[in-house]
C-alpha cells in the first residue's frame, strides 16, 4: 500500500516517522487460529460480543473472508522487507513496476494505491516460510472479525481452522501508530471541572494554537508517568496534566504501566461524567474534526490525545496481557475490502 497523510495527521507523527509517501508491505496468508492468549496470536483493544456475533453470522452465512485481519510481526533485521524488495526489483518508497513483476491487482482506494503480487517460485515460498515460522503476531486490525474466526473454527461442520490475515512488520517505518480523539457529546460539566482540579494541573492554551503547537506541548514527555492529554470545551485549549501520585496508584491498582493517558481518562472524566449512551462518545483520527464537533455540531468538550509507540502496544499484548480501551490505537495504512478475499465453503 503506498500512500500520503494530511498535514494534520503529519503534526501527530513523531518527526522520525514524517515522510512525503509511505509504502508498506504486507504479507497475505493464510494463518491457523487459536484462542487469543492461548496461542502465539494476541490482541490489545477490547471487542464486543454484539459485533462479534455480527460477523461470525456474516462470515457462517457467506462461508468467506471478505479482507485480511492486520497482525504485525517483529523483525528487526527486516530480511522479509528485503526479499520483498530484491523479488519485485525496486527499493521502497519508489515504485518501478515491469511486465515480469505485474501486480494482479493495481487499483487506488481513498487516496492510497493498493498492489497486490503473486509469488509462485517455490524457493521464495520456503525462505518466507522458513523466516515467518513460530513468529509471535499481534492483531493490529480486526479483533472482532478474529474472534469470531476463532468461533467458527469451532464449529466442524460450517467454520475453518485457519483465517485471512496480512502480516506487517511492526518496525517498518510505514507502518504508522495514530491516536482516537474523544468527542463527548453530553456531560456534567460542573463534575467535569471539578475532577479535572482533583486529579490535574490545567496550563490554558490560545484559542488559535494551531497542530504543531499543540502538539509539542502534548509530546513533551517527562517519563512513563506522565499522564498528558488536551481538552476543548469551545472557548479555549487546555493542557492536563495529571497528579504522579495519583498515575502511580492507578497503575499500581491495575497492574498496566502502557496506556494510561486513554485509561485515565475514561477513568476519571469520561465514564463518571458522561450523560447518555456510549455511543454519544465519538472518535476521530482527526484534530480538526475533533475541534468542529464542539465548535458546529454542538458537542460540549473534546480531548485530544498522543500517539503512542508500537513497542508500547507489543508490552501492553506481549508482557501486560491486557487490552486497551476500545479505539485507543489507529493504524496506518488501513487495508480496503475486496482487494483480496478468501472463499473456503
Amino acid at each position: 500500500m503506498r500512500y500520503t497523510v494530511s498535514e494534520g495527521i503529519a503534526a501527530q507523527l513523531p518527526a522520525e516517522k514524517r515522510t512525503e509517501v509511505y509504502f508498506n508491505f504486507g504479507l497475505v496468508a493464510l494463518v491457523k487460529v487459536g484462542q487469543l492468549k492461548d496461542s502465539t496470536i494476541v490482541g490489545h483493544e477490547r471487542t464486543f460480543e454484539a459485533k462479534t456475533q455480527e460477523r461470525v453470522h456474516l462470515m457462517r452465512a457467506c462461508g468467506m473472508n471478505f479482507s485480511p485481519i492486520v497482525a504485525e510481526y517483529s523483525m528487526p533485521a527486516h530480511e522479509l522487507n528485503h526479499l520483498f524488495e530484491v523479488y519485485l526489483g525496486f527499493s521502497r518508497p519508489d515504485l518501478k513496476l515491469t511486465e515480469q513483476r505485474k501486480p494482479l491487482v493495481d487499483v487506488e482506494v481513498n487516496g492510497a494505491r493498493h498492489l497486490l503480487w503473486e509469488i509462485s517460485d517455490e524457493s521464495i515460498i520456503e525462505r518466507i516460510q522458513a523466516l515467518m515460522r513460530e513468529k509471535e503476531l499481534m492483531i493490529l486490525d480486526g479483533h472482532h472479525r478474529y474472534t469470531a474466526a476463532y468461533q467458527l473454527s469451532q464449529d466442524v461442520a460450517e467454520g475453518t481452522a485457519y483465517t485471512l490475515m496480512m502480516l506487517v512488520e511492526g518496525g517498518d517505518r510505514a507502518l504508522l501508530l495514530l491516536p482516537w480523539h474523544r468527542c463527548v457529546r453530553k456531560c456534567r460539566m460542573t463534575e467535569l471541572w471539578q475532577r479535572i482540579t482533583e486529579y490535574f494541573t490545567v496550563e490554558p492554551l490560545e484559542r488559535d494554537a494551531g497542530n504543531a503547537e499543540l502538539y509539542k506541548k502534548l509530546n513533551e514527555s517527562h517519563g512513563e508517568l506522565d499522564v498528558r492529554f488536551i481538552m476543548y470545551d469551545g472557548d479555549r485549549f487546555y493542557l492536563l496534566r495529571a497528579d504522579e501520585q495519583r498515575v502511580r496508584q492507578l497503575a499500581n491498582e491495575r497492574g498496566e504501566r502502557v496506556g494510561l493517558d486513554v485509561i485515565s481518562l475514561h477513568e476519571w472524566l469520561i465514564g463518571p461524567t458522561l450523560i447518555g449512551k456510549p455511543e454519544d462518545l465519538v472518535f476521530t483520527a482527526s484534530p480538526r474534526e475533533a475541534v468542529e464537533n464542539v465548535d458546529k455540531d454542538g458537542f460540549q468538550v473534546a480531548f485530544m490525545l498522543r500517539p503512542l509507540q508500537i513497542a508500547e502496544v507489543e508490552y501492553k499484548a506481549h508482557i501486560e496481557r491486557k487490552p486497551f480501551p476500545q479505539k485507543s490505537t489507529l493504524f496506518m495504512p488501513k487495508v480496503a475490502e475486496g482487494v483480496v478475499m478468501r472463499r473456503w465453503k
